[in-house]
């Protein structure tokens, strides 16, 4: 059976439904949803899915604009304030994205991960503090924090223990907050949290509407007063920082693969661990 992939992409508008606004044929648009930002030549994608490209911004880098969401999703749940000390556990792609909106951000950014060469990456990309996850790191951390610990975590890890989640546990400092946006199971012991009363919260996808049939399928958008930051208004910020210059992504893009090489280009995601992409693979179609 062949299955729809993909939820990031970018493109140009053909043809825009009757009751659409705000956007027609020739645009260029950044576009998310599962379901809909399929990997594909043609898409049909809901208008509260679809965000303008601004002049400057190249389409390669606007494919990624739902990803970049998804962290910046996370740094609002996290109630990210200037100045903050802020962890990044897990610097996959999204825990990159997530280390360069928290600069933009004006937070001091510690980037962990197990592999030392996506720790390397998170430093060259902006990262204030860089470190391999070992035995001591949980003491370097808070050492390098002020000796109180960090303010907020992203725990964008994924892993088949909750380890992520008990680092994040013994970095923060009274009263923090940690946010899980990765694949890692949710076991806490009580004291883990007690101790320093910490709040904590799972990022769901890249803002509020996601999963709202009225809001993503019927175009009714929450009233701004109320829900500043949906997960639309997530996408036109992170083209707005890009077209601003505040944050970069392009230097996070490994390869623009043509869609005839897409197979070899999904083998190597789930090929051995040192063939496998250190940043974003595009998938790229004719014009």
């Amino acid at each position: 059976d062949e299955t729809p992939v993909g939820y990031s992409s970018a493109g140009v508008v053909l043809e825009v439904g009757e009751a659409v606004t705000g956007f027609g044929s020739g645009d260029r648009v950044a576009c998310a949803g599962g379901g809909h930002a399929n990997h594909a030549e043609i898409v049909s994608v809901p208008a509260n899915l679809c965000a303008k490209v601004p002049d400057g911004v190249d389409l390669d880098v606007a494919a990624m604009t739902t990803l970049t969401a998804v962290a910046l999703h996370a740094t609002r749940l996290a109630d990210v304030q200037v100045a903050d000390r802020v962890a990044v556990i897990g610097c996959g792609l999204v825990g990159l994205l997530a280390c360069r909106l928290l600069q933009a951000a004006g937070a001091e950014v510690f980037a962990l991960d197990v592999d030392g060469t996506k720790v390397e990456t998170a430093l060259n990309g902006g990262a204030h503090h860089g470190y391999v996850v070992d035995a001591d790191v949980a003491v370097r951390v808070v050492g390098a924090a002020g000796g109180i610990g960090v303010d907020e975590v992203l725990v964008t890890a994924a892993s088949q223990t909750n380890d992520p989640l008990l680092l994040a546990s013994s970095i923060v400092r009274d009263r923090a907050a940690i946010v899980l946006v990765g694949d890692v199971p949710i076991e806490f012991p009580r004291a883990a949290l007690y101790d320093t009363e910490t709040s904590f919260r799972v990022s769901r996808s890249y803002g509020p509407g996601r999963g709202d049939a009225e809001y993503e399928e019927r175009g009714l958008d929450y009233p701004i007063g109320f829900v500043r930051w949906t997960e639309k208004r997530n996408m036109e910020a992170v083209l707005g920082l890009l077209a601003q210059g505040q944050l970069r992504l392009d230097d996070l893009i490994e390869a623009v693969v043509p869609v005839e090489g897409a197979v070899e280009a999904y083998g190597r995601l789930v090929g051995p661990a040192d063939a496998r992409p250190r940043g974003a693979i595009v998938l790229a179609y004719a014009d």
